[in-house]
């Protein structure tokens, strides 16, 4: 009876943690915003509140509130490291001066 019971929600946790990824809407890189929205982010860009999105490259935009640090190198190139990701992303130096005041 305790095995079965095991077993039936075993099954009712998998269906749940699948139902919630399959309803999941949240756009977590690039080709899911185009994909979605059937737009380039960077067309996004004149839309977003510049003080919450900076973009920080060529082809790279960033919610500043998910910024955990900024480092810079023996080069002096700026290091961004986001609060949900693993790699840093580098920062153009022409998007610089947004970090002056961190």
């Amino acid at each position: 009876m305790l095995a079965l019971a095991m077993a039936l929600f075993l099954m009712l946790g998998l269906a749940a943690a699948f139902a919630r990824a399959l309803l999941d809407r949240t756009l977590k890189v690039p080709e899911d915003v185009e994909l979605e929205l059937g737009v380039a982010c960077l067309g996004l860009l004149p839309q977003l509140d510049a003080n919450t999105f900076w973009q920080i490259h060529r082809s790279t935009v960033v919610n500043t509130r998910c910024i955990n640090h900024v480092t810079r190198d023996e080069v002096g190139k700026l290091w961004l490291q986001l609060h949900s990701r693993p790699e840093r992303l580098a920062v153009s130096r022409l998007y610089a001066y947004l970090f002056r005041a961190m």
